[in-house]
């Protein structure tokens, strides 16, 4: 009889062990994802607010003021050609004679002479 209850024991042993593997990850699960102060609980230790806006935006916004633009995104300025067109219009804009809208070329405020 004694050797009976030694074999049933082996079985149980393995069962309780099996339920004890499985309901311990179940139990930490439960008290991370059912419980809604976790994450907040976590994000105060951690201080990750305070951590981007006091050394990550600052480092970033150092970079980008330390280097130009152009060099940013690779754009090389040595291929640049000035160019020998005047970007000032020679023509004005008035009204015309039967509510209309006319182009006049003699305005007086632009000419090629320097004074």
């Amino acid at each position: 009889m004694i050797w009976f209850r030694r074999i049933l024991t082996i079985p149980l042993i393995i069962i309780f062990v099996a339920l004890l593997i499985v309901l311990l990850p179940v139990s930490q699960l439960n008290d991370t994802v059912g419980n809604p102060e976790f994450y907040k609980d976590h994000i105060q230790q951690a201080d990750l607010y305070n951590f981007v806006y006091d050394e990550v935006l600052p480092a970033g916004l150092d970079e980008l003021e330390t280097e130009p633009a152009y060099k940013r995104k690779n754009v090389d300025l040595s291929d640049a050609v000035p160019s020998k067109d005047s970007e000032v219009s020679k023509y004005t804009l008035s009204d015309g004679d039967d509510d209309g809208s006319e182009l006049k070329s003699d305005n007086s405020f632009l000419h090629d002479n320097v004074d």
